[in-house]
């Protein structure tokens, strides 16, 4: 994560459960890219909403990336 906080701050997580987090932007950033793997696969499309920032897995089967940048505001 760069220039983005996580609300969930688990490092690990059970299998066969659900994942819940929300990503904000620091403070004057805005995010721009977010990327969420789980076992090796892409599944940002179904599990990440852009407009609230959340991420929703709900039946966890591997590992979880989460890769998200943020870029400053101008002005």
């Amino acid at each position: 994560l760069t220039n983005v906080v996580n609300s969930n701050n688990a490092t690990s997580i059970s299998s066969d459960i659900s994942y819940l987090a929300v990503l904000t932007a620091e403070s004057g950033y805005t995010i721009d890219n977010v990327t969420v793997t789980m076992g090796g696969t892409d599944i940002t499309s179904t599990a990440y909403t852009a407009a609230n920032g959340v991420i929703y897995i709900p039946d966890v089967t591997g590992n979880i990336v989460i890769t998200a940048t943020a870029t400053e505001n101008e002005g």
